[in-house]
């Protein structure tokens, strides 16, 4: 199993290549016809962990969780490490708690094998 420092330099690192990716893709003059994966740009962190399509949840620093909605709007924030409210550390599978949510948006994080008819 990875470390946790490991996982945070991982999360970091695909965040940096996301806000270069998004600022090329920005530049790009026949989208919205190309997608960014046409480029091989990846503008966006994950939704689902592939394989399995499982809900995804991204920790912040503080300790607070985030949905994937939020970190994809607020992407340019996660990397700041001076702030914790955004700093992502890691992430993880939302498998059965079915009273997750976001607390930046306070919408519910779907899980994989929870209730969510809650």
């Amino acid at each position: 199993m990875r470390n946790y420092k490991q996982m945070e330099a991982d999360i970091q690192r695909r965040i940096r290549k996301i806000i270069s990716d998004k600022a090329i893709y920005a530049k790009i003059d026949d989208r919205p016809k190309c997608t960014p994966s046409v480029y091989g740009l990846d503008i966006e962190l994950d939704y689902y962990a592939w394989p399995g399509g499982y809900p995804l949840f991204y920790i912040t620093k503080d300790n607070n969780v985030l949905c994937p909605k939020c970190t994809n709007e607020n992407i340019e924030l996660l990397s700041d490490e001076y702030d914790p409210q955004w700093y992502i550390v890691g992430y993880d599978i939302n498998y059965e708690d079915d009273s997750l949510y976001c607390d930046h948006c306070n919408e519910r994080i779907e899980s994989a094998y929870g209730d969510d008819n809650v």
